[in-house]
């Protein structure tokens, strides 16, 4: 699996002084980086957000347990609560507050129909911080599973074709990686990704 340190290290500096609030589209990897970023600090819950989560009171339920100020709350697929003005201003408030901390990710922050969350609190990261490095982009690119795990489920993949095409042109990749990707063909992409993987071994 990959583990995006930079990135982990930046996350863990801020958490100890503010939320953190992410927003990426889909494919960026928040959720594997929500996890991963839950191993280094201790009393961490997570919770991915439904539908269910639009009512309020229902959503205080879920949470109340862990509302402990020593806790790390992790919220995913916040943009769910989009819409929801009676949810988002009780979460905003929340924010208010340093305890406990709060880690929210969306492909799109509920926010920006209500009042932004105090700014001084938190920490905003976007596409541009979650983008893969060249490093990370190989690691990828030669390790599937995180490429499944990535996407949630192999028919999910053709929400970030984009996102890997960037991947593809930034590795100056040949066409044939991409068509394998477009075509949902795995037998085809670990072929194709092997091939460029073993050519770039003989450049370097």
């Amino acid at each position: 699996m990959l583990r995006r340190i930079n990135l982990l290290r930046n996350l863990t500096k801020d958490l100890k002084n503010s939320h953190v609030l992410i927003e990426a589209p889909a494919g960026y990897g928040k959720t594997v980086l929500l996890r991963q970023l839950m191993t280094e600090r201790p009393q961490s819950f997570y919770f991915r957000l439904s539908v269910a989560d639009i009512d309020l009171a229902a959503l205080q339920k879920r949470l109340a347990a862990h509302l402990h100020p020593e806790n790390t709350l992790f919220l995913d697929d916040a943009q769910v609560l989009i819409g929801s003005p009676e949810t988002l201003a009780w979460l905003s408030a929340q924010l208010e507050q340093l305890r406990p901390r709060w880690v929210i990710a969306a492909r799109q922050l509920p926010f920006s129909s209500s009042p932004l969350p105090v700014r001084d609190f938190t920490s905003l990261y976007t596409a541009q911080q979650l983008v893969f490095s060249v490093a990370e982009s190989q690691t990828l690119l030669a390790n599937l599973a995180d490429l499944y795990i990535l996407s949630g489920e192999w028919e999910a993949l053709p929400t970030i074709i984009s996102h890997l095409q960037e991947i593809v042109d930034r590795l100056e990749a040949p066409p044939y990686i991409i068509q394998a990707i477009i075509a949902y063909d795995r037998a085809m992409l670990a072929v194709a990704t092997g091939r460029f993987l073993k050519a770039q071994e003989i450049l370097n």
